[in-house]
């Protein structure tokens, strides 16, 4: 179970990862084709929400505290 938890792991973190750079190249795009408008709604609500949650940037409880205790209770699960 411990190689199992070790590969789920790995395989969030290039979730975590692929959503981190699709969501930058939204951004990208709406900042180079969008109004002004819309980038800044786009920025301050879905974009800025999702980044939130991925990486901590204002969210309580992310999707790295989620891996991280993941790896907590491996480490313990190995002693």
């Amino acid at each position: 179970m411990s190689q199992e938890k070790t590969m789920a792991i790995e395989r969030l973190r290039e979730i975590q990862g692929a959503i981190d750079g699709l969501v930058n190249e939204a951004d990208r795009l709406i900042r180079e084709h969008g109004s002004e408008m819309a980038y800044s709604r786009a920025t301050s609500y879905w974009c800025g929400h999702i980044l939130g949650a991925l990486t901590g940037r204002g969210s309580m409880v992310t999707m790295e505290n989620t891996i991280a205790e993941m790896e907590e209770e491996e480490i313990s699960e190995r002693q």
